[in-house]
């Protein structure tokens, strides 16, 4: 499905709430749930969520086997992927307490520095390519 107004017209909903997080946000926070794009963005953010990081491993313990499943952000700030599984402690890899903060869901990402950069390392941590198309996310997310 495309945007069938505004700044991405013509453009797949899915390709901007990858692209363009901030932009979604701001049309969701509009509450525009006549238009069919709310729905479908709200259903895509959804099914981005349930996609596991498989393509990121753990940095906390040596690189361990265990699924990755939160990215660590230092102050709420994007310095690098640096990925944790459920099992290792990510405070240990960091010495100021109260500066640490773990996120692994989309809604996690609103308001902070960053945020495109944070989706775009979900993205390739689920799988998808550096450069995402419209025929990738098409693919990816399956319609």
């Amino acid at each position: 499905m495309n945007f069938s107004f505004g700044k991405y017209k013509g453009k797949p909903v899915a390709w901007v709430v990858i692209e363009d997080p901030d932009y979604i946000s701001w049309f969701i926070r509009q509450e525009m749930k006549h238009r069919k794009e709310y729905g479908f963005a709200i259903e895509i953010i959804k099914r981005f969520d349930e996609i596991p990081f498989s393509n990121a491993s753990c940095c906390a313990r040596y690189h361990c086997q265990n699924p990755v499943e939160y990215l660590c952000l230092y102050d709420l700030e994007y310095s690098g992927e640096n990925w944790v599984c459920d099992y290792c402690d990510p405070w240990s890899l960091w010495v100021r307490e109260n500066k640490l903060t773990t996120v692994n869901k989309y809604e996690e990402t609103i308001g902070l520095r960053n945020r495109a950069k944070i989706i775009k390392a979900f993205a390739r941590a689920k799988g998808l390519p550096e450069r995402i198309t419209e025929k990738v996310v098409r693919e990816f997310f399956e319609y």
